[in-house]
C-alpha cells in the first residue's frame, strides 16, 4: 500500500507537468523551441543523474533513503516555479528540480520490484497505482481549466502531488535488495554498456521513446490548435492511462500468451498507428479516443523494459541497470525527441509533428530483432564445446 500511494502521488504530479505545463509555457509567451529547452531539461539531465543515484544505491544498498532525500529535494527546488514567469527564470528552477527528480522513478522501481517479489505480486500491479494517479491529475486538472482554471494553476497542482509522495516516501520501509559479498565496482556498472545486444535494446526503447515526444509536449497544444475543448485533451489523456492500468492489471495474462519481445513489437506498431491517426485527424473525439493505443504504447513498453532488465542484468548490478536505462532512453531519447518535436513544431505544425513520430516509430522494430539476433548469436558461441 505504501508503494501505491508513492506511485500514485509521483505520477499525478507527473501527469500534470507533461500535460498542463507546456502550455502554460506557452501562455508566458515562449516559442516552440523555447518550450522544448523547458521539457528537455529533466532529460537532459537524466542522462548522467540516474545512473549516479542508482549505483550509489547499489553501494550503499540504501535506495530507500536516497529516495527519501532525493524526494524532499525535488519539493524544495520546484518552489520558485511558482514565480518563475521567463525563459531564463523557468530553465534554471528547471535545471535544479531534475538533479533529484530525474532519479525518482529508477529508485521506486528497484524498490517495488524487490516488494513485488517479497510478498508474490506482480510488479506491474504496483506500479499500476501510478497510472492510476496520473489519469486521476489529468482528468482533473482538465475540469478546472474547463471550469475557470488558470493555465499557471498547473505549477501549484504540481507541488501539491510532490508533496505527496515525499510524504510516501518517509512511510516506505528499508529493503535492500539483496546482500553481496561486496558492492558493485564502477568497472562492473561500465561492463553493461559493452553488451552489443543490451546497446541495441537500449536504442530500440530510446527511439521509442523519441518518438512519444510530441504526444507529451504537445498533445494538449495540438488539440487546441485544431479547435478541440480542453475537455477533449482530459478526455485523451484520461483514456490513455486508463488503458495503461488496464494492461498492467492484465499484464500476467498477456506474458502467458506472449514472450517480452514480441509485446514490445506490439508496442512500437501501436505507436505508429496512433501517431499516424493523432496527426492525421481533425476530429477532437477521434483523436482522444486512439489515445486508448496508450495502453500499449506505452503501458506495455514499460513495463516489458523493467521485466526484460530482470532478466538480463546481474542482480547486483539491476538498479544501475535500471538507471542507466533511464538514462538513455528517457534521458537521450527525451532530449532528441523534443528537441526535433519543437523544431518541426515551429516549422510545420503539430500535425506534422505526430505524422514525424509515426515515421520515426519504424526503426524500433528493426533494433529491438537486431538485439534478439545479436543476442541468440552470443548464446550460441557460448555453448560451442
Amino acid at each position: 500500500m505504501r508503494i501505491a500511494l508513492f506511485y500514485f502521488a509521483l505520477y499525478a504530479s507527473v501527469g500534470i507537468s507533461l500535460a498542463y505545463l507546456p502550455p502554460y509555457y506557452q501562455s508566458l509567451g515562449f516559442s516552440g523551441k523555447q518550450i522544448a529547452l523547458a521539457v528537455s531539461l529533466q532529460p537532459l539531465l537524466m542522462i548522467v543523474v540516474p545512473p549516479i543515484w542508482g549505483y550509489l544505491a547499489d553501494r550503499t544498498r540504501r535506495p530507500v533513503l536516497l529516495l527519501r532525500i532525493a524526494c524532499a529535494g525535488a519539493v524544495c527546488t520546484f518552489v520558485p516555479m511558482l514565480f518563475a514567469d521567463s525563459v531564463a527564470a523557468v530553465v534554471a528552477t528547471l535545471g535544479i528540480f531534475a538533479i533529484f527528480a530525474t532519479t525518482l522513478a529508477s529508485l521506486m522501481d528497484s524498490i517495488a520490484v524487490v516488494e513485488a517479489r517479497r510478498i508474490g505480486v506482480d510488479y506491474a500491479r504496483l506500479r499500476l497505482w501510478g497510472s492510476v494517479g496520473f489519469v486521476a491529475a489529468s482528468y482533473g486538472f482538465g475540469q478546472w481549466l474547463e471550469h475557470g482554471g488558470q493555465a499557471r494553476d498547473a505549477v501549484v497542482w504540481a507541488l501539491a502531488a510532490m508533496a505527496g509522495h515525499a510524504t510516501a516516501a518517509w512511510l516506505l520501509r528499508p529493503a535492500p535488495e539483496a546482500s553481496f559479498a561486496a558492492p558493485p565496482s564502477l568497472g562492473e556498472a561500465g561492463m553493461l554498456l559493452r553488451r552489443p545486444a543490451l546497446l541495441l535494446f537500449f536504442g530500440a526503447a530510446m527511439v521509442h521513446w523519441a518518438a512519444m515526444a510530441p504526444y507529451h509536449m504537445l498533445f494538449a497544444i495540438h488539440l487546441r490548435g485544431i479547435g478541440a475543448s480542453a475537455t477533449s485533451v482530459g478526455a485523451g489523456f484520461a483514456l490513455a492511462v486508463s488503458a495503461e492500468v488496464l494492461v498492467m492489471w492484465r499484464f500476467r495474462d498477456l506474458l502467458r500468451r506472449l514472450p517480452i519481445e514480441l509485446l514490445l513489437l506490439v508496442s512500437y506498431a501501436s505507436g505508429i498507428v496512433r501517431f499516424l491517426v493523432t496527426g492525421l485527424s481533425h476530429d477532437g473525439t477521434v483523436i482522444a479516443a486512439v489515445q486508448a493505443l496508450h495502453g500499449l504504447t506505452y503501458g506495455a513498453f514499460y513495463v516489458c523494459g523493467i521485466l526484460w532488465l530482470e532478466r538480463e542484468v546481474p542482480p547486483h548490478l539491476r538498479a544501475t541497470g535500471r538507471a542507466l536505462y533511464s538514462s538513455l532512453v528517457y534521458g537521450i531519447g527525451g532530449v532528441v525527441g523534443n528537441a526535433v518535436a519543437g523544431a518541426l513544431y515551429d516549422a510545420s505544425g503539430s500535425s506534422a509533428t505526430f505524422l514525424a513520430a509515426a515515421a520515426m516509430d519504424l526503426l524500433p522494430p528493426v533494433l529491438l530483432l537486431a538485439s534478439i539476433r545479436v543476442a541468440h548469436g552470443a548464446l550460441a558461441w557460448r555453448r560451442e564445446p
